[in-house]
């Protein structure tokens, strides 16, 4: 595969997901040693409030993260699910739809968490 840093790639993987395949490109990096300083940050994590982040630093900014996507997102999924579920015949226990579900939430949830951690790094 043609990449730009060969030199730091690691390892390329082909990963099954429900109903298609994903290629994960691994880099190795570098690692930062970070000398002992006096600040402290604190993260809450939480269903509502999916992170809370603060510090002792006097101008650093508090961060507090809503949850409650994740939540209602959840809840369709699985009302969505049941109903799906309820259609199948016999002992059938998923279906093409509900694979494509399951990959949309999944996909979802992961876009969310992605965006939650950039916001907290740049604080």
């Amino acid at each position: 595969m043609p990449t730009r840093v060969a030199e730091r790639l690691a390892e390329v993987r082909i990963v099954p997901k429900c109903d298609c395949y994903v290629i994960e490109v691994i880099y190795e990096k570098t690692k930062h040693f970070l000398a002992p300083n006096e600040k402290i940050a604190a993260i809450d994590l939480g269903i509502d409030n999916l992170m809370a982040v603060t510090s002792n630093q006097p101008d650093f900014i508090p961060l507090l993260i809503n949850g409650r996507p994740l939540k209602s997102l959840n809840q369709f999924y699985n009302q969505r699910r049941a109903k799906l579920q309820s259609l199948l015949k016999g002992n059938r226990q998923s279906s093409q739809r509900i694979r494509r579900l399951t990959r949309c939430r999944n996909q979802k949830i992961d876009n969310y968490l992605h965006q939650a951690s950039s916001l907290s790094s740049l604080n």
